[in-house]
């Protein structure tokens, strides 16, 4: 999911080598917390359109995994930079604990 939101800035965003992208992971009460802060072209990808995307580059997969994973997603941007943060519930059911 991280892979796909970074990439995206790049490829949709109009991102480039020199643009500063903050990321911070955290767990928060059962959860992983997602912050991104970017410089890209506004977008809010709790409301986009992942039915409006480009088909040969995905047709919106990232919009759809993010809307699938995620239990919360916020999005703000102010003075040219967007504040993306997404909650992702995690799952012990596998992992073997100590």
């Amino acid at each position: 999911m991280v892979e796909e939101v970074v990439t995206n800035l790049y490829d949709h965003g109009g991102l480039g080598p020199h643009d500063r992208v903050t990321l911070e992971l955290k767990l928060q009460g059962g959860e992983v917390v997602l912050v991104l802060t970017d410089p890209a072209k506004p977008f809010d990808p709790s409301n986009g359109d992942p039915e409006q995307a480009i088909a040969s580059r995905g047709g919106g997969a990232g919009l759809k995994l993010l809307r699938a994973w995620a239990s919360r997603i916020e999005y703000q941007t102010a003075d040219g930079i967007n504040r993306l943060e997404v909650s992702v519930p995690v799952r012990f059911n596998n992992i073997a604990r100590r």
